[in-house]
């Protein structure tokens, strides 16, 4: 069996998308073409779900060597990325700075990643009430 995405947009221009399959590569471009002559749809891309090799490292690990099968490259390198994501950053408490002051006895923070900017060295982080000290501080 062979996958099929595509996508089309109706006569009032709205975009629909669609998955299908087929025994072979033309039989799924026939039935999308039925499909669009029936429904007055028109075409406007047609992806094959190919398998995908890849090759991934986690920062000073071994490469990581693997396949997925996906409509496009793209797809599967948001996949990877996505798998591999920064949620959160560990900040420490430096004895004498703001933080330390801010987080009492606490070695440090963990914050989220929605709280950052970054600008080339300086990261910035955005409207944080530490309050007290809480489960969420995280002692080392």
């Amino acid at each position: 069996m062979v996958e099929f995405k595509f996508t089309a947009q109706r006569l009032n221009g709205q975009s629909i998308s669609g998955t299908l399959s087929g025994v072979s590569v033309s039989d799924g471009k026939k039935k999308i073409q039925r499909l669009a002559e029936k429904n007055k749809l028109k075409i406007t891309t047609v992806q094959k779900k190919s398998t995908y090799l890849y090759r991934v490292r986690k920062g000073n690990e071994k490469p990581i060597r693997g396949e997925q099968k996906a409509f496009s490259k793209r797809e599967v390198e948001e996949a990877l990325i996505k798998e591999n994501r920064i949620t959160s950053w560990k900040i420490k408490a430096v004895p004498g700075s703001m933080l330390s002051s801010k987080v009492k006895d606490a070695k440090g923070v963990i914050i989220p990643q929605k709280f950052f900017k970054a600008f080339g060295d300086i990261i910035i982080v955005q409207d944080i009430d530490f309050g007290a000290p809480s489960s969420e501080v995280e002692e080392e």
